[in-house]
């Protein structure tokens, strides 16, 4: 009896896990977290050695603007 019980609580605790799993995969988290991806991938870009100072300033711009559509999209900065 103690067994079942202890079985029937452990599959419990494991389908509360499973479900806040797939509940935080949300698609505007997905998209939040794409929009955070892609940031820092504009940020690496800017920081190419091969890029000369104006290419440099015009993807700094690029990176600057699609933070503050991440913050006012999510309210928060990436």
């Amino acid at each position: 009896m103690l067994r079942a019980a202890l079985w029937a609580a452990g599959l419990a605790a494991a389908i509360l896990v499973i479900l806040a799993v797939v509940g935080a995969r949300t698609p505007q988290r997905s998209a939040q977290a794409s929009a955070r991806d892609a940031i820092a991938l504009c940020r690496a870009d800017q920081s190419r050695a091969s890029l000369t100072p104006a290419e440099q300033r015009f993807v700094a711009g690029t990176c600057e603007a699609m933070e503050q559509r991440y913050t006012a999209t999510y309210g928060t900065p990436p």
